[in-house]
């Protein structure tokens, strides 16, 4: 079993419809059913889990740039595509955001500009990384203190507009993250096969 769902399965059942009503099965996947029919009792190890987990999506995402060539990082798969480095900066950006309003802190985000922000080379992403390390454990202590019930709106969602409980938002930057860091897997692989294997 994942860890993060592992967790999860440490609570306590009764009813929480008055808690949950607004919340489908499909808002949080393979995590709806727990949602729906338990109440956190366990929430630090919850927290702390969720951290790791982001922790590790870090040790990943570096892995993955880590020395790469500047012509990698900026390389477009096709129209309306996006570079490596510019999926990073994107991911960053809204982890960052989600984490601080997670955390009771207000977060500016400008999310256009992770898309119009020049390609950049492989040490500043990873000093981008590394100060995303730095805000995770800086918001640690209060994620820890957080009500993971209590609801919030992201205004710079462009889907789940309405308020959602904060677990929900960190799940979803968790899923989002992790689905970025496959999108820049497979750039990787179509760069290699489609550049380098040309040559």
């Amino acid at each position: 079993m994942h860890p993060t769902l592992a967790t999860l399965a440490r609570v306590e059942r009764r009813d929480v419809a008055q808690t949950t009503e607004f919340l489908p099965n499909n808002h949080l996947g393979s995590f709806g059913a727990i949602w729906q029919s338990a109440v956190v009792r366990e929430v630090t190890d919850i927290v702390e889990t969720v951290i790791a987990e982001f922790e590790q999506l870090h040790v990943r995402l570096r892995r993955e740039v880590d020395g790469l060539d500047n012509a990698v990082l900026a390389w477009l798969p096709g129209p309306e595509m996006n570079s490596i480095s510019t999926i990073v900066i994107h991911l960053l950006g809204s982890e960052a955001e989600l984490l601080r309003l997670a955390s009771g802190v207000s977060a500016a985000r400008n999310r256009d500009a992770e898309f119009t922000t020049p390609p950049e080379g492989s040490g500043s992403l990873i000093d981008r990384i590394t100060e995303a390390d730095r805000l995770l454990e800086e918001v640690a202590p209060a994620l820890h203190q957080a009500d993971l019930f209590a609801t919030f709106v992201r205004p710079s969602a462009v889907r789940n507009r309405e308020p959602r409980p904060t677990l929900f938002w960190l799940l979803n930057g968790y899923g989002h993250g992790r689905e970025h860091l496959a999108q820049i897997q497979m750039t990787r692989q179509m760069y290699d096969s489609w550049v380098q294997g040309s040559k």
